[in-house]
C-alpha cells in the first residue's frame, strides 16, 4: 500500500523537508517581500555585533547572501529552536521579554531565555510561521512591507505572507563565537594582546584548565586604561606594550561547559612575575614572540622567538625554548 502523507498545510510540526537536522544554515526570507532578516547597523562602527541590535529585512543574494543575514538554525530539544546569526554570534531574541504588539526583534548573546526561543511551524508550500516562546506572538514583516530596511517585529499571529517565512538552506559555515570573543574582552590584568595560543593542561590541579599566552601585551594601569564604557583611547603611535609576553589560566569546564566570563581568567605569576620568561630587557629593545606551547608532564614548554625592535624587519635573531615547572 502507498504511503499517505498529510496535507503539509495542515501538519503541526517544527520541521518539513526544509529543516531536517538539529543544525543548519540559512537565509530567512519573508514570503511578502522575497527579503531576508538581518541585523541591522554599520559594519564600519561594529554595530552589527552589539547586543540590542534590532533586526529588519534586506535584498539578498540567492547565492552568495551577507553573513549578518545568514543565521544558524539551532534545535534546543525541547521543541525550540535558536537562531544565531553566523557575523555576529548573537540570537534572534524579544528584547526585555517585552509583550508590545509591534516591537522591533532584536540579537543578543545567547542566555538561554524564553525570548531567545523560537518554535518553528509549518504553515504550508515551504513557509513557516515562527513564534517566540515568551510571548507568544509571531515573527512578523512590520507592514507587510516591501522596502528595504523595514523592521522586523513580533505580533499575534495572523496567518498571512507578513508572518510567513522560507529557510533557505546553505552549507554549513564558520560563525563568531560570541561566547570566546567576550573572553577577549579584558578590563583587567592583559587587556589586548597582537597574538594568542591556547593549551589544554592536563597535570595536578591543572588539570582540565587552559594555558594561553599573549604577545606584546598592553597591560591594565601600566600604559593600557581601558574606562567604564569598556573602551581605551587611541594612543596613535604611542602604543603601551608593558610585556612582551604574558599568560593566562582558564578555570576548566564545569557540568559540561567553559567559563568564558574574563573575570575567571586571571593573569599567572612565574619568578619572573607577570612576564613569564627570563632573559627579557625592554629598556634595551629586546622582544619574545611564544609561537608554540606544548605541555609534557608537570612541565610547560614554550618555543619563541627573539629579536630586537632596533631591527625594523622585526625578524628574529635567536629562538627560545621556555620551561615553566607546574609542580614548582
Amino acid at each position: 500500500m502507498a504511503e499517505t502523507k498529510p496535507d503539509v498545510s495542515l501538519a503541526s510540526t517544527k520541521k518539513n523537508n526544509i529543516i531536517t537536522g538539529s543544525y543548519g544554515s540559512y537565509t530567512i526570507t519573508n514570503v511578502t517581500s522575497g527579503f531576508a532578516m538581518e541585523v541591522s547597523g554599520f559594519t564600519t562602527y561594529g554595530q552589527k555585533q552589539d547586543n540590542a541590535r534590532g533586526v529588519q529585512q534586506w535584498t539578498a543574494s540567492t547565492t552568495a547572501p551577507e553573513r549578518w543575514q545568514k543565521w544558524n538554525a539551532i534545535d534546543l530539544g525541547n521543541g525550540y529552536y535558536k537562531l544565531m546569526n553566523l557575523y555576529s554570534g548573537k540570537v534572534l531574541e524579544v528584547f526585555g521579554n517585552s509583550t508590545t504588539q509591534g516591537a522591533q526583534v532584536s540579537q543578543y548573546e545567547w542566555n538561554a531565555g524564553n525570548n531567545q526561543q523560537w518554535q518553528l511551524t509549518v504553515v504550508g508550500f515551504g513557509a513557516y510561521k515562527i513564534i517566540n516562546r515568551q510571548t507568544g506572538l509571531a515573527l512578523t514583516n512590520e507592514g507587510n512591507s516591501t522596502a528595504n530596511g523595514a523592521i522586523i517585529t513580533q505580533r499575534t499571529f495572523v496567518n498571512n505572507g507578513s508572518q510567513w517565512w522560507v529557510f533557505n538552506p546553505f552549507a554549513l559555515d564558520s560563525y563568531r563565537d560570541d561566547d570566546a570573543t567576550r573572553f577577549f574582552k579584558r578590563t583587567s590584568g592583559s587587556t589586548a594582546f597582537d597574538g594568542v595560543t591556547s593549551t589544554p593542561l592536563t597535570y595536578g590541579n591543572n588539570n582540565g584548565k587552559v594555558f594561553w599566552t599573549t604577545n606584546d601585551t598592553w597591560y591594565q594601569g601600566q600604559g593600557s586604561n581601558i574606562g567604564s564604557d569598556g573602551l581605551e583611547a587611541c594612543h596613535g603611535t604611542n602604543s603601551p606594550i608593558a610585556y612582551s609576553r604574558t599568560a593566562l589560566l582558564q578555570p576548566g569546564q564545569y557540568l559540561g561547559l567553559w567559563n568564558w566570563s574574563p573575570s575567571a581568567t586571571n593573569n599567572i605569576l612565574t619568578n619572573q612575575g607577570l612576564k613569564i620568561v627570563p632573559n627579557y630587557k625592554p629598556e634595551a629593545g629586546e622582544w619574545i614572540w611564544p609561537s608554540g606551547v606544548v605541555e609534557v608532564g608537570s612541565h610547560i614548554y614554550m618555543y619563541a622567538d627573539e629579536g630586537n625592535y632596533g631591527d625594523a624587519s622585526l625578524s628574529p635573531n635567536t629562538v627560545g625554548l621556555y620551561d615553566i615547572n607546574q609542580s614548582n
